[in-house]
Order: structure tokens, then C-alpha cells, then sequence
């Protein structure tokens, strides 16, 4: 709640001084804080970032205690949706790791899945739409890094977990009939 300033990182070499950190050209180039209240509109905040030339806010609630801040990228992207930058790394949802093989990112599309593997994982009765749901539906548990299941003519290995999410699936594409092929 002791804001002094905001300072943009692109300015950096500005208060650099042979590798040390110059705390005048600090404050100098530090920006004063721009606030926000609470229950301000969107579209009533992107005006205000226009008319100011601020691109960043710390949001206020009635006491002036700061609640977080926004960014106008922020208000943007509530508007049209997910805005890409050159700082935005795109996740790779899906991986051919070998004939048959691929590992996915546990939120991917089922439908993705099936696709990559040229088979079909679901009879019509289950509602799952994603690879964790596919795991979730057939192992009846959480499952731990490790674990692994068999169904439907796949074996899914648990890579990586994050709390209750699924984040890394290794699908592997089983040999024998219990696979319908995509198309017959």
C-alpha cells in the first residue's frame, strides 16, 4: 500500500551505472502510480487509459487499500479475447514423440487426440472432452506421476501433475482390435 512509482523495465539501462543500480535515476525515471477504483467499468477505464496515456493501474477499493492492478492488455483482452505478444511463449499442446506415440498437455482436446492417433477413444456414452478427462474416466482416481491406465486401445502414462491438473499425458497408440480406426 506504499507505491512510490512504476517503473518500466525497457528503461533499464537507463539507471544502470557500470553494472550497478543508480537509486536517483531510479526514482527520476519511476513513473508516478496511476489508481484505479474498484468498481470502475471497463469500458469506462479504457477511456481513462486513453485519455492519460497510462497503460497501467493499481486498483483501489473504497479505502484506499490496493486490490492488485490491471493492465490496459488486460481490459483488452476481457474485450476480444487472448491478445499474443512477442513475449507470449505458446504452449505446445500436443508432441509426436515416435510412431504412435505423443504426449499432450493434459487440457487438450480428446477430439486432438484422436485425430493425432488416427483412432476413436470414445463409445458416445462418456462425457469427457479432454485427455485428463479421458484419465480421470477410466482410472476412477487422482493420479500420481507415474501412474498409467489402459483403455480403449491406448495406454496414457502420467508425466506431469500440478496440484489436481493433469499438465503432461504420454498417449501411446496400443497394437490389437480394441482401437476403432478413424473413418471404418
Amino acid at each position: 500500500n506504499q507505491i512510490e512509482g512504476v517503473f518500466h523495465m525497457r528503461n533499464v539501462s537507463r539507471v544502470l551505472d557500470g553494472g550497478k543500480l543508480n537509486r536517483q535515476a531510479l526514482r527520476e525515471e519511476a513513473e508516478a502510480p496511476y489508481f484505479i477504483p474498484e468498481n470502475t467499468p471497463l469500458n469506462t477505464q479504457l477511456l481513462h487509459f486513453q485519455r492519460q496515456k497510462k497503460r497501467l493501474g493499481m486498483v483501489v477499493d473504497e479505502y484506499g487499500d490496493i486490490l492488485g492492478l490491471v493492465a490496459l492488455e488486460d481490459i483488452l483482452e476481457e474485450i476480444v479475447g487472448d491478445i499474443q505478444d512477442e513475449y507470449d511463449v505458446e504452449p505446445v499442446l500436443l508432441r509426436e514423440v515416435g510412431p504412435g506415440v505423443i504426449e499432450v498437455d493434459g487440457g487438450i482436446p480428446l477430439d486432438d487426440v484422436e485425430e493425432a492417433l488416427g483412432i476413436d477413444l470414445q463409445d458416445g456414452d462418456e462425457e469427457v472432452t479432454t485427455a485428463a478427462g479421458f484419465v480421470h474416466l477410466h482410472m476412477e482416481r487422482l493420479p500420481a506421476i507415474g501412474d498409467s491406465v489402459e483403455a480403449e486401445g491406448v495406454r496414457v502414462e502420467v508425466l506431469d501433475v500440478e496440484g489436481h491438473r493433469l499438465r503432461r499425458l504420454r498417449v501411446t497408440r496400443l497394437g490389437g482390435d480394441s482401437a476403432t480406426e478413424h473413418g471404418g
